[in-house]
């Protein structure tokens, strides 16, 4: 049975769940969730938020005989191992009071349709029907698909609570901290008392070498440090597009051994001087999720071949059609560069009876109103399958390829759409040409055009 005194904050923290100690800004955050409301919370890493926003979710949950409670996040992998990992454990630790924790459905309930749900990113289907008090929690809120913030609003909730690391201002994470009709809380861990004490005073949590570490390998000016530990989104002007911290997250140091459900080939053909022509073949792993009629998969790089500028069009034909038959790979499922130089590519394969699909990168994007061409959509679709997951980088293996990411830069047209900066620009910053990025962002293409799903290309963007 739940008594009165146990549905006190400061007693269930303390009591319930065995809390000794919170951050005095951590305090109040709970205080104000249990009031209801939107909140915004944009914080660095280690000062928190995930572990306070669960303490309170639940005795919010509890205080409320008609309420459910859902919980999301970016991934299904990071709810699993995130604020859903925390709720369970909470959970536990009142086990006595009768609720019930069903694994399969990531569901528990009291028995008396008062439940808290774990919702897959990739479900939409999950939220229908559900009425009554809602509590939404939503985590890593920076890569969450658009139709959470859709589905949500269809619920009326009474308590909606958004929590991310601010790394880039852009998304739905973004649009809740310009949010009026939200409250919002940046934490940085140069707040917190173990980074001002320099000593452990919330075990786990941030520590002062955590933010020294930090900021002798990217710079106390960097996008990394802003958002990691300040807590901040980035200035815009000088963002890039792949951060360190998202390379990291998309390295793996083991390779899937199981077969390829398919394969996809993109070439970058250099348009001369110290550019080079690139290759890329990419394979993909079925993931055993569904969406609607589209099986969802992992793409992992398998190699790339790179070529010197000098080399002739016939030649790289020749080389892009023999590794297309060593795969199996289906012409189409092929896609070149066809700017400048590349349409003699795309012409000489179709010589060839290889029907090829040829992109030209300065065409206007799809979503016309977001992004200032198809290049910049292209590359932002390739971030955006790193965030979630689904594109992995075998770690040792593409180097290159990874040096060739961090410094591509993005920044705004005048009209607000997302431009990616020219190869011109990094070239006066030292830069070289992100060839490799390119021929991969191809190969992306090429397994994504043809089902209409994440690109819905016409006109003249492809040929």
């Amino acid at each position: 049975m739940i008594t009165k005194k146990l549905l006190d904050w400061k007693i269930f923290a303390r009591f319930a769940l065995g809390r000794t100690v919170y951050w005095s800004k951590m305090d109040q955050l709970a205080q104000d969730i249990l009031r209801g409301g939107r909140f915004s919370i944009a914080g660095a890493n280690g000062v928190g938020k995930s572990i306070t926003i669960s303490d309170a979710a639940l005795l919010w949950w509890l205080r409320k005989p008609d309420a459910k409670l859902l919980v999301t996040s970016s991934s299904w992998t990071q709810l699993q191992h995130g604020l859903w990992s925390y709720i369970r454990q909470n959970v536990t630790r009142i086990n006595h009071l009768g609720f019930e924790i069903d694994h399969g459905a990531e569901k528990i309930t009291d028995g008396q349709g008062h439940f808290i749900l774990a919702i897959s990113p990739r479900k939409p289907e999950n939220l229908a029907g559900i009425h009554g008090n809602v509590g939404v929690i939503v985590d890593e809120g920076s890569g969450v698909p658009e139709w959470v913030e859709e589905s949500m609003e269809g619920l009326q909730p009474s308590l909606v609570v958004i929590s991310y690391n601010p790394l880039v201002p852009l998304g739905f994470a973004h649009q809740t901290f310009q949010d009026p009709d939200y409250k919002h809380y940046t934490f940085s861990a140069l707040d917190h008392p173990n980074v001002r004490l320099n000593k452990e005073v919330i075990p786990g949590a941030v520590m002062r070498k955590d933010v020294e570490r930090i900021a002798r390998r990217f710079g106390t000016e960097s996008a990394v440090y802003v958002a990691r530990v300040l807590g901040q989104f980035p200035d815009s002007s000088t963002l890039s597009v792949f951060p360190p911290s998202l390379i990291a997250l998309s390295l793996t140091h083991i390779v899937p051994d199981e077969p390829r459900t398919r394969y996809a080939i993109g070439v970058d053909l250099a348009q001369g001087g110290s550019n080079d022509t690139v290759i890329t073949l990419v394979g993909t792993l079925s993931k055993g999720i569904t969406l609607p009629g589209i099986p969802l998969e992992q793409i992992i790089p398998e190699k790339q071949i790179i070529l010197k500028s000098s080399i002739s069009i016939a030649d790289v034909a020749k080389r892009t059609i023999e590794l297309a038959q060593s795969y199996r790979v289906d012409p189409k499922k092929i896609c070149v560069d066809a700017t400048g130089m590349g349409i003699g590519l795309k012409q000489k394969l179709r010589e060839e009876k290889w029907f090829v699909t040829g992109v030209n990168f300065a065409s206007k994007a799809r979503n016309k109103e977001k992004y200032a061409n198809i290049r910049a959509e292209m590359t932002f679709k390739l971030r955006e399958k790193m965030e979630q997951g689904l594109l992995v980088i075998p770690a040792g293996k593409f180097d290159e390829l990874i040096s060739q990411m961090n410094p591509i830069q993005y920044g705004y047209e005048k009209d607000g759409r997302l431009k990616i900066e020219s190869k011109v620009s990094m070239k006066s910053r030292g830069v070289k040409s992100p060839d490799r990025v390119d021929s991969l962002m191809l190969a992306v293409f090429a397994l994504e055009a043809r089902r209409n799903f994440i690109f819905e290309v016409e006109g003249p963007v492809i040929s």
